[in-house]
């Protein structure tokens, strides 16, 4: 988050983080990790207009640990959510430059670490979630 902190402030956009008074932990590369929480803010930040708020969660939530980023902006009609995690699929009206690449990154980065990675309209309101879910939660 720190290395889009300064990009986000530059492009209008409030980054903001929540958590759980208890730490979660999940076993896997921190690299890949990484890359997928960058890639998610990212995807918010190009893909949402200046004013917008994008917010990176990371709680227990049932017993499961989840990382999510959502945001307030426009939104994705709900038929696109399906496609949004495949190769090259941009949707059909982007916002931004891109390969369409990000998004089955972090799909791919998130089986590769026992996660489900789900996306969610933030209806009836604006904006979208992306979530990577692990159901085996370690405390520490």
């Amino acid at each position: 988050m720190a290395e889009r902190l300064d990009d986000a402030v530059a492009s209008g956009h409030v980054l903001d983080f929540q958590s759980d008074a208890d730490p979660v932990r999940v076993e896997g590369d921190a690299d890949l990790l990484a890359a997928a929480l960058r890639n998610l803010i990212d995807n918010a930040l190009r893909h949402t207009p200046p004013g917008c708020q994008v917010t990176v969660r990371v709680v227990n939530e049932g017993g499961h640990a989840v990382l999510s980023v959502s945001d307030d902006g426009p939104g994705v009609p709900l038929e696109e959510l399906p496609r949004l995690g495949e190769r090259f699929h941009r949707g059909s009206a982007p916002r931004a430059e891109g390969s369409g690449l990000g998004l089955a990154i972090v799909r791919r980065i998130a089986e590769l670490h026992g996660a489900k990675f789900t996306l969610h309209s933030n209806a009836p309101q604006h904006g979208l979630t992306a979530r990577m879910d692990w159901m085996a939660l370690r405390h520490g």
